[in-house]
């Protein structure tokens, strides 16, 4: 049977690789307050083909600002209804795109956490009909 310091080195040596251990945690920490902060800080712009409707999204997707032209108020208040939501979702499909953008950078393309991100944020877009739409981005 091995001897405890045969099995796990010398102390010394396992002191090593636990500092290492903390320093790596140190800076995984680190990395992702800076990629929350970064997405807190995310905005995405959707524009209406013609420009009569502007939304701005956050991550989350909530709609924060929107913005009509004197265009907009020409059309049939439905229409009107439809490409504000149209537009809306489409703001909140680029910040989704934009945020798992961040996470691929900062934790790779293929880590557990990009990949949370990517299957909610193509959730919330299959349920909000985004991808239905015609119209592009600003």
């Amino acid at each position: 049977m091995e001897s405890s310091s045969q099995m796990w080195g010398s102390p010394d040596a396992a002191m090593e690789r636990v500092n290492a251990q903390i320093v790596e945690a140190q800076e995984r920490a680190a990395r992702a307050t800076q990629v929350r902060q970064e997405m807190d800080a995310l905005r995405a712009t959707a524009k209406s083909p013609k420009g009569e409707v502007e939304a701005e999204a956050d991550t989350s997707g909530r709609l924060v600002g929107l913005n009509l032209s004197s265009d907009a108020l020409e059309l049939d208040e439905r229409a009107l209804a439809r490409l504000i939501v149209i537009t809306a979702q489409l703001a909140a499909a680029r910040a989704g795109e934009q945020a798992l953008e961040i996470a691929a950078t900062a934790f790779g393309e293929e880590s557990a956490i990009t990949t949370r991100f990517r299957d909610e944020i193509a959730e919330r877009n299959a349920a909000s009909g985004s991808a239905d739409s015609d119209l592009r981005y600003l």
